[in-house]
């Protein structure tokens, strides 16, 4: 099983994604998932503004989220 559903008992019971590359197809996390989500504000690799607007999604629909600005940095 992975952390998004699927097959099987939910072992994996966290996820880390450090300057995700954000599609609009990011799926949801099954519930009991902590989702961390980290992005430089200066990123010009991957789009910082994909991850806000992915964060506000899980935070609304309940998702167990911490989300890390990092002011300044980059992809590096």
């Amino acid at each position: 099983a992975d952390a998004y559903g699927g097959d099987g008992p939910g072992e994996v019971v966290g996820v880390a994604a450090l300057a995700p590359w954000v599609e609009s197809d990011a799926r949801q996390p099954r519930p009991g998932v902590a989702v961390l989500l980290m992005h430089g504000s200066s990123d010009h690799v991957t789009d910082p503004r994909r991850t806000d607007v992915l964060a506000r999604r899980y935070a609304d629909s309940g998702v167990d989220l911490r989300y890390v600005k990092v002011e300044g940095g980059t992809h590096t």
